[in-house]
């Protein structure tokens, strides 16, 4: 059974990070595809998803961790990073 726990797939080729939503979202396309194709049955489906939603949930996890920190510190006066702009360098603003 296939694993979907690597750490790269959290950033892509721009060098730019993915959000979990963007990230889950990939992965349920790329699993979906590859049972349409016949490449595993549904029971590997549902363990794969299962293991893409508990991975989701815990780059989600660190996403607030990581925006609580960033908040707490610019609400401090040091180095301050504005929220929109944190965002545009962290995952690319509006795709």
């Amino acid at each position: 059974m296939e694993n979907i726990n690597n750490e790269k797939d959290h950033i892509v080729d721009t060098k730019k990070m993915v959000s979990s939503v963007e990230w889950f979202s990939n992965q349920a396309y790329e699993l979906f595809e590859q049972y349409s194709e016949g490449n595993f049955d549904r029971i590997t489906l549902n363990k794969l998803m299962l293991q893409a939603t508990e991975k989701a949930k815990a780059m989600h996890r660190e996403e607030i961790k990581n925006a609580f920190t960033n908040g707490f510190i610019s609400s401090r006066g040091s180095n301050r990073i504005a929220d929109e702009t944190f965002y545009n360098e962290t995952y690319g603003g509006n795709k």
